[in-house]
């Protein structure tokens, strides 16, 4: 099955994203215990995604889907709140650096992708720590290339991924 990525889709996705951090946020803030116990790493987050969305959506319905993808990644940087609205700016940014906006997207388009976006997040931190979103984005890399290795298709690269993500956040 061919994978296209689509500007109402994306549209979609800036949304989804808000609603799952607006609804796991205090989880997530309760979560935080590194470097300091500040609690409000799930509301940077949720904040930053807010800001993302907020340049998406003052976007007129006509829009091309790279123009779409640049105001979100200038968004989410511009409206990045603490270090993790920072890494998160930068996963994202890195994630559609190097993804083809207008034509079909291969398993290991996926698969590099994923690796940019741990590569891009481990630069945007001066001392990476384990245990960290920089592990579980570092997870979610391998499982896309596993997947790519194992012929997995587009679609069930992201799967894979997140799966991969969700074993190392438990770890955390």
């Amino acid at each position: 099955m061919v994978l296209r990525l689509r500007p109402d889709a994306f549209r979609a996705w800036t949304q989804l994203c808000v609603q799952a951090l607006s609804a796991t946020r205090a989880e997530i803030d309760a979560l935080n215990v590194f470097p300091v116990p500040d609690s409000d790493t799930g509301t940077n987050a949720y904040l930053t995604f807010v800001a993302g969305a907020d340049a998406v959506a003052a976007l007129p319905d006509d829009v091309a889907l790279a123009d779409l993808v640049r105001a979100h990644t200038d968004g989410l940087l511009t409206g990045a709140k603490g270090n993790s609205g920072v890494i998160l700016s930068q996963l994202v940014r890195a994630t559609f650096h190097d993804l083809s906006l207008d034509a079909a997207v291969e398993p290991a388009d996926v698969a590099r992708s994923f690796r940019a976006a741990s590569d891009a997040a481990h630069a945007a931190v001066g001392r990476p720590v384990e245990g960290t979103i920089l592990s579980v984005a570092r997870a979610a890399a391998e499982g896309a290339e596993h997947a790519v290795e194992s012929g997995a298709e587009a679609r069930d690269v992201f799967a894979l991924a997140a799966a991969s993500a969700r074993v190392a956040l438990a770890r955390t």
